[in-house]
């Protein structure tokens, strides 16, 4: 308890801290307005999504689901090394030389990253060929530390709630899946750069002012194909990993957070960074059931169109294999590499009781400068 408090203390000080420079940020990450435990275990995948996340990720498997499902999550992911940034920089507000101290502390953590999302309850419900999806609060903090003119502890910060809701209808017999999904989505952001002198005593602790939010309404579409496999012929060979493809546009209006409702900043302030558009396509293909497992591996090319998508950003390829013992007993592990970094993850479900855990890292360098994003995340479910 005491190191989530820490954690959360450090959200609140890069949040509200003061602000000392207007310069554009330097931020290359590529943030996503929703992250599932599943699909960040697998390698941030999203052709595998068939349960009550693929609201978010593609509607158009709505239309397959085999039952119906309730679930109640809260959220958390983060970066160890975030707890001790916020002990150092405690350390050094306590220094005779506060300053010098805090000075010392951005010069060693040069070219660092650090950060923490967090979605405090989220609840979806679903049922074959419709869904909805509410996140009243998905808090992602993500700080850096850069050096223009002098350190300087960067930070980006997004606050989000988020309504969806998608309907999908098979045709075909059932071999196409087309879905959409629209949403409401309203962005407060915060985006700084803090010196050493932002930091001594957290004098500015509050700055309404600073932030800049918006509502904006969007839509996703969806489709999956998965071809009749023959009996016979060149082709009758799929039918030991029978595959899926599947193609995805997401935020296609794009057209940004124009409706300001004040709910932050009670004075006039500039628009949020956009959702935008962006374009997925990948492929799933389920492999042979052994006894109580079952197993498929993906591969996807995910967010073309992003302002900074590389090749590199764009691949994901995961690994799952689901198990079941009873119906009430169940789970998942998954492996995967998303955006050239190794991903893990498990799901175990015990009656109306769940927890995921994952471990993923995202790229946050340029193409000449790579550089890692470890992060940890937990989600604990009641599903029904």
């Amino acid at each position: 308890m005491k190191n989530i408090v820490l954690a959360l203390s450090l959200s609140v000080l890069v949040l509200l801290g003061h602000q000392s420079a207007h310069t554009e940020l330097i931020d290359f990450k590529i943030h996503q307005l929703y992250q599932a435990p599943r699909s960040m275990s697998s390698g941030g995948t999203f052709s595998n999504i068939d349960d009550y996340n693929a609201v978010f990720y593609n509607p158009a498997m709505l239309a397959r689901l085999k039952e119906g499902q309730l679930n109640f999550g809260i959220q958390a992911a983060g970066m160890p090394d975030i707890l001790t940034l916020q002990k150092e920089i405690t350390d050094a507000n306590a220094a005779t030389d506060k300053e010098q101290s805090l000075n010392d502390l951005l010069e060693r953590n040069y070219g660092n990253h650090f950060g923490i999302r967090t979605a405090l309850l989220s609840a979806f419900w679903v049922r074959p060929g419709w869904g909805i999806g509410i996140v009243p609060v998905d808090l992602s903090v993500n700080t850096s530390i850069h050096r223009q003119g002098g350190p300087q502890l960067n930070v980006s910060a997004y606050s989000d709630t988020t309504i969806v809701y998608g309907y999908a209808k098979n045709f075909l017999e059932d071999t196409l899946s087309v879905g959409a999904s629209a949403k409401a989505v309203y962005r407060g952001y915060v985006g700084k750069d803090l010196i050493a002198l932002d930091l001594i005593n957290n004098t500015e602790f509050f700055r309404p002012q600073e932030a800049r939010e918006g509502m904006t309404f969007d839509i996703d579409l969806g489709s999956s194909y998965s071809p009749d496999i023959p009996d016979d012929g060149f082709f009758s060979f799929l039918q030991y990993a029978r595959p899926t493809f599947s193609v995805v546009g997401r935020n296609l209006v794009d057209y940004g957070f124009t409706t300001n409702m004040k709910l932050y900043n009670q004075l006039t302030s500039g628009n949020p960074p956009k959702l935008g558009r962006v374009f997925d396509v990948g492929t799933k293909w389920d492999l042979p059931d052994l006894w109580i497992f079952k197993t498929r591996f993906m591969f996807d090319v995910r967010d073309m169109g992003h302002r900074y998508w590389t090749f590199t950003k764009g691949m994901h390829t995961g690994f799952e294999l689901d198990w079941q013992v009873f119906s009430w007993w169940k789970g998942r592990w998954a492996v995967g590499l998303g955006q050239g970094y190794f991903s893990f993850g498990l799901g175990a479900q015990l009656s109306w009781f769940r927890l995921d855990a994952s471990t993923y890292a995202e790229e946050v360098g340029t193409t000449d400068a790579k550089k890692e994003n470890r992060f940890y995340m937990v989600r604990l479910n009641l599903d029904f």
